[in-house]
Parts: structure tokens; C-alpha cells; sequence
């Protein structure tokens, strides 16, 4: 299997909430406040993608800008779609207004497992 991701991308901050179950791996996290991060919403500015399980006040390791990470689908997207948070914290197709987490390395369904490059910009 390849490999996702560089040490030197991950970003360690507290868990605002229990994501110690398995479908949170790879969900859109985002600030919420100087030391902790929470699951991101429909179109938040996250600053990547959960890679571990944390329980609340344990350490969330984010997958953060550079190289690739995995993320979990929350619809249909295409090799090349800018990808986006949805309000569950899977990434869907990025529309207009909102925020960006990544571009899509491959395609993917609902619930699929694929590979983005992280990437955060606001489209117009």
C-alpha cells in the first residue's frame, strides 16, 4: 500500500471531542481554539485530515498541507475536483463560496477511502 503523507506534515493538537471511533479516521479537522481541533463542517476552513483515533483531550494528529493524505469521501468526486468539507466531516466536490480542503488524487464514492492533496483556499 503506498504511503500518505510526511512526518514533517502532521499537526498535533488536543481533541476537542471523543473521535476514538473508526469512522472518524480521515474526516476534515479544523481549529477550535489555540490548542485544540474539532471536526470540520459544510465548507470550514480545516487544516487537514484526522490520522489517528483520540479520545477527548488526547492528541489528534492532523495530516496537514504537503505531500498527500487520505480522506474520506462523503460523495462522488473525480480525479482533479477540488474537494471540500461536508457538514459530517467527509469531503465532497468543492462549490462556490466555501472553502477548500485539497484537490482529489482519485475518484471516489460515498464512503470510499482516497487520496488528496491537502490544499486551503476560498473559491469565489
Amino acid at each position: 500500500m503506498a504511503s500518505y503523507g510526511q512526518p514533517n506534515n502532521i499537526i498535533n493538537r488536543k481533541a476537542a471531542a471523543d473521535y476514538s471511533a473508526s469512522t472518524n479516521l480521515y474526516l476534515c479537522m479544523k481549529p477550535s481554539s489555540d490548542t485544540e481541533v474539532t471536526k470540520g463542517g459544510a465548507g470550514d476552513l480545516c487544516v487537514g485530515f484526522l490520522n489517528n483515533l483520540p479520545e477527548s483531550g488526547q492528541v489528534a494528529e492532523i495530516n496537514g498541507l504537503g505531500g498527500s493524505s487520505l480522506a474520506k469521501a462523503g460523495g462522488s468526486v473525480s480525479v482533479g475536483n477540488l474537494v471540500m468539507c461536508d457538514a459530517n466531516g467527509a469531503v465532497v466536490v468543492a462549490t462556490s463560496g466555501n472553502f477548500t480542503v485539497g484537490i482529489a488524487l482519485q475518484d471516489a464514492v460515498s464512503g470510499d477511502l482516497f487520496e488528496v492533496m491537502p490544499m486551503m483556499m476560498q473559491l469565489n
